[in-house]
């Protein structure tokens, strides 16, 4: 048996969200559909690339907080939030077809879709599922960050790039869901609860 050398991750080309996840008080999850004109939201999507934040970035992100955090109570100061935000982007098989890419990721369940595989997870899609979620979804915008500001302010950057609610807009926003630190003693659980 030989041992293959597995180079090393390039955590500069991982989105933050997935290995180290965002450090955030909030969070705003904006679900989309891509309109028709594709080629105009390959060119604006590589304009919100740089919003993205890698693992590199979060990593860093959560050091400054910790460091942050240490010196406040070594002084005897509230360690109040200091500014953070997170940006990652996900795309479903509906987006990823729309976006013209053949390739197979060799998961059939992501390919299927979850609405098509939902009664053998146990969940009806009607009438439970929001509306929303009924039709096909592209992909889903992630901002988390320390407040409300932050979020909405890095959020309304990408949108303008996107020109959503614009004539040249080449994305259309179906759902949004904002979620909160949970209240002890859920404390540093998934803001939606899981």
């Amino acid at each position: 048996m030989s041992v293959v050398d597995t180079p090393p991750l390039d955590l500069d080309d991982i989105q933050g969200d997935i290995l180290t996840g965002f450090p955030k008080r909030l969070e705003t999850l904006v679900f989309f559909t891509i309109n028709d004109n594709v080629d105009a939201f390959r060119v604006q999507l590589s304009q919100v690339v740089p919003f993205i934040t890698t693992t590199t970035q979060a990593t860093d992100t959560r050091k400054d907080i910790a460091e942050h955090k240490a010196n406040a109570l070594a002084e005897g100061r509230d360690p109040k939030t200091i500014p953070a935000v997170g940006v990652a982007i996900a795309f479903s098989q509906f987006g990823i077809t729309k976006l013209g890419i053949k390739d197979s990721i060799q998961d059939s369940s992501f390919e299927t879709g979850q609405r098509n595989i939902a009664e053998d997870l146990g969940d009806k899609v009607d009438p439970n599922w929001l509306p929303a979620f009924k039709n096909e979804v592209h992909g889903v915008l992630v901002v988390a960050g320390d407040s409300e500001a932050t979020i909405e302010s890095t959020l309304g950057d990408i949108q303008r790039i996107l020109g959503t609610g614009t004539d040249h807009a080449t994305i259309k926003e179906v759902h949004r869901v904002t979620g909160n630190v949970r209240p002890p003693p859920q404390k540093g659980h998934e803001h939606f609860g899981f």
